[in-house]
């Protein structure tokens, strides 16, 4: 099963009764691969951790309904999925960014989990992701599209 969520802009309830109106318009850089740039504007984006909560809860709901025993990750950002999901055997991650995966190896390395991070792009990664597991029951690509080159 693939899932992909890729929201340019979401209204997201903080709780309060108050809506916001996160838009990522202009964060559109003419390098799209310039993964260094694009995780320092990821980790001060102030709408950011509204959106990860909001595609993290979407996530987690479709999980639950769905067998999930050996998950892949593209991209995890700065909240990799196996922090929240615990009814896995394996997790493999294939992230770019160095602060994203290493934040994402210390936090498998703490937990104890049954995580494999790799870093790179999926494209040039693949490989490496199959030997890791050769049948995902679960592949998560949330709110990347807009960060590849020619998504067709």
């Amino acid at each position: 099963m693939l899932l992909t969520i890729d929201l340019d802009s979401d209204k997201i309830e903080n709780g309060t009764g108050v809506q916001f109106v996160c838009w990522r318009i202009g964060w559109r850089r003419e390098n799209v691969r310039d993964i260094q740039d694009y995780a320092m504007k990821y980790q001060e984006d102030p709408c950011e951790k509204y959106q990860v909560r909001y595609r993290r809860e979407k996530i987690m709901e479709l999980m639950s309904s769905c067998r999930h025993e050996t998950v892949l990750e593209i991209g995890c950002g700065m909240e990799p999925l196996f922090e929240y999901v615990k009814d896995y055997s394996k997790m493999v991650i294939v992230e770019p960014g160095d602060v994203f995966i290493q934040n994402a190896r210390k936090k498998a390395q703490e937990s104890g989990s049954n995580v494999v991070c790799i870093q790179g792009f999926l494209e040039e990664k693949t490989q490496q992701a199959k030997e890791a597991c050769h049948d995902y029951d679960f592949i998560v690509l949330s709110s990347l599209l807009h960060e590849v080159d020619e998504p067709e």
